[in-house]
């Protein structure tokens, strides 16, 4: 439940209220390593969604992504989307 944020974004406190208004965060995706500079802050105030990166971008806070995506694609990692 919830929406899917592309690429998390700087943290702060009104930006994630007003995302928490909206429905909340229920998948993180992230497009590369370079988009996860404050994935830990977004997770720690979503901390029900799930991390989805690719396999050769994952590295320091999306080690623990539940969905890992590898080869070339097309992925499905939820079938909620």
């Amino acid at each position: 439940e919830g929406n899917v944020m592309v690429d998390a974004p700087r943290f702060s406190n009104s930006l994630a209220d007003q995302v928490e208004r909206l429905g909340g965060v229920g998948m993180f995706l992230m497009t590369h390593s370079d988009h996860t500079f404050e994935l830990d802050l977004w997770s720690k105030r979503f901390p029900h969604a799930k991390q989805c990166i690719h396999h050769d971008d994952q590295l320091g806070e999306t080690m623990d992504a539940r969905y890992v995506l590898r080869g070339n694609g097309p992925w499905r990692p939820d079938a909620d989307l």
